[in-house]
């Protein structure tokens, strides 16, 4: 906001605050005075102090308002009386509202009088237009007349004397007032100055004394001489006490928006796209998306539970496809959403049949697939409001004007999901950047329940969505063959009952544990993040029973892009890496995370894995398939194979780190565990993991 908007931004608010007060005693003498009386009735005259309430709270509603709804673009010398008119409406109708829904949160709607309030709102609408449009006419009229106006002269060539005057004089301008000009050199002799309006005081030849009779602020250099003549008419003007403007030309080279700003000790002139989002707009945004997805939360963690149990009733897995997207600054980032498609969908599709999955036709039919997004808001990389993020394909094809949307996050609705003209979708966007306000993205939050409830949401997906969805199917159609060995090695299995009930204990202890950890780990997951600002969950592939491949989630424990193990670990450490698959001190652990893994909390979110199947709460722990085909031979990758893999096992629980596959020792414990598995093995195992957690023995 450039100096003229600010003043002008003071102005009105003092005129405003007169209005309320104004109309604050005008409503309440007409009401307890005039009113009764034209009515013959006994005046209330309710005590004006328990009024006063009302009256500070019309302050507090205004300023909510005022710095989130009213100050766009033009300034109010800019507007006419029409738009000074609705403005007024707006802003007198959002206060009292404000006002209103703050007495009946307060409960104290019932002190005041109905006709008072109604009697207010009329008031004060009328008394704002009558005071802002007076304001505007004293500012460019009145004040221009007194002494307050700076005085500035006007210091040009012939070659653009007029060029400045019509971009220094403006009429939204009040604070400034031309005085005179003086000319470079001995350029205008006679007649030639005559058309001018404003009166030539004299040339550069001799500015001294050209000035010496003149009452004047400032000046304004123009010139078109080198730099040296300029330096020293700013050295002379401010050793006499003047102010001296300096007119930088490149500020006039593009026509967009402009600012002068600075970068390390060089003043600069900065060209945007446009009007950037002011930094404390930006921060309400921000809290205001991490609010909503924090109060959402608990309903996506509910649809997620419901959309896993139905899938992994009818054996599919991976609810929640990652799709790479190009977000504010041109940076890359997976999109989570719900997999709405079975995993054979593309073979399905060319038999004429149905590609959808059980839940998946509901989910894309109400838009609840987009609900695992809110992990992108939470995570910083999508706003609920803004423009579409593009794929690569489509960003590549993306013209410069287009591209613009790109500096603001992306959002989950926005004009995209309300219009089909591309066009007009990008003039919208480019009109939100400018003037964002909560109550502009209130308005498109709305007409989206709008056009849910009647119908007409709009899907612009087309078939880059299915094409991905049905890559990332057929993706897990290949992982589904899971890791090759021979079964017929180890046939052994443990007897069916035990199987059932050891499945129950999982469920119901799973949901048990999710319903008491939530809140702890939305705290840690928060922590996380405010650690380093990554996704503070990630998934690691393991081996699951029969071979199949299984994702496990843990929370993040290590730096962002850990895995480059190369660049982060010494040769010791590689090496060590390379035989255990750990590392003793590792150097990509972060401060978090190292209470998280000696604690083991770090392993909470594989609850999950538990409910869905993946995971037993007892078994042996998931390996690597490049861990399990070095440590283990054919027979006991059979062995190893033929179980759910667990939270805990006995080697976690009676070792954890201290037995190591070096020695062998591991290797035993697991084996030892598959051999003597049953429903007291598992008790003694839960009992001791409690134990060794909470002496630590072994963490690392």
């Amino acid at each position: 906001m450039n100096n003229v908007k600010r003043y002008t931004r003071n102005i009105l608010n003092l005129v405003d605050m007169a209005a309320i007060i104004f109309s604050f005693f005008a409503a309440y003498l007409l009401r307890f005075t005039i009113v009764d009386k034209i009515y013959d009735k006994v005046p209330l005259s309710p005590v004006l102090g328990d009024y006063m309430i009302f009256l500070l709270l019309s302050f507090l509603s205004y300023f909510i308002v005022n710095e989130f709804y009213i100050f766009r673009n033009d300034d109010l010398v800019k507007q006419s009386s029409f738009k000074i008119f609705t403005e007024s409406i707006k802003t007198g109708l959002f206060t009292a509202s404000l006002v209103l829904l703050a007495l009946n949160f307060l409960k104290s709607n019932v002190l005041y009088s109905r006709l008072f309030e109604v009697i207010y709102i009329g008031l004060l609408i009328l008394i704002m237009f009558i005071f802002r449009s007076a304001a505007k006419g004293v500012l460019v009229d009145y004040f221009q007349k007194t002494e307050a106006a700076e005085k500035i002269v006007v210091v040009a060539s012939k070659s653009n004397v007029n060029d400045v005057l019509n971009k220094c004089v403006k009429e939204y301008d009040w604070r400034n007032k031309v005085v005179g000009i003086v000319f470079e050199n001995d350029e205008f002799i006679g007649d030639e100055v005559k058309d001018l309006p404003y009166p030539v005081l004299g040339t550069t030849e001799d500015l001294e004394h050209s000035l010496d009779n003149s009452i004047y602020d400032s000046i304004l250099l123009a010139l078109t001489q080198d730099r040296t003549e300029k330096k020293k008419w700013i050295k002379y003007f401010q050793n006499i006490g003047k102010v001296v403007h300096v007119y930088v030309r490149e500020y006039d080279y593009y026509d967009s928006y402009r600012s002068l700003d600075s970068v390390g000790d060089m003043a600069v002139v900065s060209y945007r796209a446009f009007s950037p989002m002011p930094k404390r707009q930006l921060i309400i945004k921000r809290f205001t998306d991490i609010l909503l997805s924090l109060l959402l939360l608990p309903f996506f963690v509910v649809l997620y539970v419901i959309v896993k149990i139905i899938y992994a009733f009818a054996g599919e897995k991976d609810v929640i496809i990652p799709r790479v997207r190009v977000g504010k600054n041109n940076i890359r980032y997976y999109q989570y959403r719900f997999r709405v498609y079975r995993a054979d969908a593309e073979q399905r599709i060319k038999e004429g049949k149905n590609p959808y999955s059980g839940i998946g036709w509901l989910l894309r039919k109400t838009h609840f697939d987009g609900a695992p997004m809110l992990l992108n808001i939470l995570g910083g990389d999508m706003s609920f409001v803004g423009p579409k993020a593009p794929n690569l394909t489509k960003y590549i094809r993306m013209n410069a004007q287009e591209r613009n949307a790109l500096s603001i996050k992306p959002g989950i609705m926005g004009y995209w999901s309300l219009k089909s003209d591309l066009d007009v979708i990008n003039e919208d966007d480019q009109k939100y950047m400018a003037n964002w306000s909560p109550i502009r993205d209130m308005g498109i939050w709305a007409l989206m329940v709008l056009r849910y409830f009647s119908g007409q949401s709009l899907r612009i997906d087309g078939d880059t969505h299915v094409e991905e969805e049905i890559a990332f199917c057929n993706s897990i159609l290949e992982e589904e063959k899971g890791v090759s060995y021979d079964a017929s090695l180890y046939t052994k299995r443990p007897n069916f009952l035990y199987v059932a009930i050891k499945r129950i204990f999982d469920i119901v202890a799973s949901l048990a544990l999710l319903l008491v950890a939530f809140i702890p780990m939305l705290l840690i997951a928060l922590l996380i993040t405010v650690d380093d600002g990554g996704n503070p969950i990630y998934k690691h592939r393991r081996v699951g029973k029969n071979g199949k491949y299984v994702d496990i989630y843990k929370f993040r424990s290590m730096v962002q892009n850990a895995g480059d193990i190369k660049k982060l670990l010494t040769p010791e450490q590689l090496e060590q890496y390379q035989k255990e698959f750990k590392v003793d001190n590792d150097p990509r652990i972060t401060r978090i995370g190292s209470f998280i893994r000696k604690t083991s909390i770090d392993e909470l979110p594989q609850i999950l894995n538990i409910l869905t199947g993946d995971l037993s709460v007892v078994g042996p722990r998931p390996l690597l398939e490049e861990e399990l085909k070095e440590n283990y031979d054919d027979i006991e990758i059979a062995k190893f194979l033929s179980v759910t893999p667990g939270l805990t096992g006995y080697w976690q629980a009676y070792a954890r780190n201290n037995a190591i596959y070096e020695t062998g020792q591991r290797q035993k414990m697991e084996m030892y565990y598959i051999d003597h598995q049953g429903i007291l093995m598992d008790i003694k195992i839960l009992f001791k993991t409690v134990l060794t957690v909470l002496k630590r023995s072994g963490a690392k």
